[in-house]
Order: C-alpha cells, then sequence, then structure tokens
C-alpha cells in the first residue's frame, strides 16, 4: 500500500522521487540513523520548540486524548554536522504519561530523534503509517508524511516529517 501512495505523489508531481526519498517515506524505522548511514555523517536533531500544551484539534482523535489531557509538542530539524544540510523537518505530538520515567527524562537531556531514543531505550513500538502529501511551489516542493506510533497498544506518539524534495536530488549531498 505505501509503494502506491508514493507512486501516486510522483504521478502528481510528473516525476520520480529519489530513491533514498521514496525508501524514507515507506521506511518505519529510525530515520536519523538510516540519514547517518546513508550520507556518511552524523545527524545533529536541532530542537526548535519542546513545550507541553492541551489540544484543541483533530489530534486529540488521533492520539485518543481525555480532555484534560496535556502532550508534548516537539518541533525539531535533522541538519549533517559536517555538511549542515536541513535533511528532514518534523514536529510531533508525545503523549508523555504513557512512557516510562526514564524515556520523559530523556526527552528533556538530550537532542534524541524520537525512533532513535524508543530503539536505544529498546522500547517495543508499532508505526503506522497515516499519510503522505505534498506542498509548497515547483521550486521548493516539499513531501511529507505523517504517522502515529504505538507503544503498549496505545497511541503514543504522532509524528508529521516534512523532507524538502530539491535536497535529495542534489548530488552534492550523495558521499555515493
Amino acid at each position: 500500500m505505501r509503494f502506491k501512495e508514493v507512486s501516486e505523489i510522483e504521478r502528481k508531481m510528473g516525476r520520480k522521487l529519489p530513491s533514498v526519498l521514496r525508501t524514507l517515506l515507506v521506511s518505519d524505522g529510525t530515520v536519523t540513523r538510516f540519514l547517518e548511514a546513508y550520507y556518511g555523517e552524523e545527524i545533529q536533531v536541532q530542537v526548535q520548540k519542546h513545550q507541553k500544551e492541551r489540544l484543541n484539534s483533530d489530534l486529540k482523535f488521533d492520539l485518543k486524548l481525555s480532555v484534560d489531557e496535556s502532550v508534548l509538542i516537539r518541533e525539531v530539524e535533522l541538519r549533517g554536522r559536517s555538511s549542515q544540510k536541513s535533511y528532514v523537518t518534523a514536529r510531533s505530538w508525545v503523549r508523555l504519561p504513557l512512557l516510562d520515567q526514564e524515556i520523559q527524562k530523556a526527552f528533556q537531556q538530550k537532542q534524541w530523534g524520537i525512533g532513535e531514543l524508543l530503539s536505544d531505550r529498546r522500547v517495543e513500538s508499532y508505526r503506522e503509517i497515516l499519510g503522505y502529501w505534498i506542498e509548497g511551489r515547483q521550486t521548493d516542493k516539499i513531501v511529507g508524511r505523517a504517522y502515529r506510533i504505538w507503544i503498549r497498544s496505545e497511541p503514543t506518539i504522532l509524528i508529521e516529517e516534512r523532507f524538502l524534495i530539491e535536497q535529495y536530488f542534489n548530488k552534492r549531498n550523495s558521499s555515493i
């Protein structure tokens, strides 16, 4: 199913996405580690927003929030340490009370990618891709995806990731 959705984005754009971007879109692994392996450089997680809020939107349905429940809203950019290339921007909504105290503290102490944090702490989870989209003008089109991470059978984290398409067409970004 995921391949068909990505193929539909390519049809709408009128051209194929680079293989690395197509792979990122359908992957349910850690984006940070994938980028490090592919581009051969350390990826920094630069946190731009990190605060608790109550939501008044459709996300309550996506995360099964109670009326008074707040979430951690986190906005990050994944950037190459040496190249300073911006590979991904992401926004996440995290139901902190559903995570162990150790993981909650780790969010505060280090610039973690969420997938990296869950993997390092050996948290069993399931990633459910909810959809894909294209946005932006012809010269700076962005392809995005949304997915939900389930932990202990509860929808715990909702993530939206955005990839600047031209960044992945640029051969200078690749060490291959």
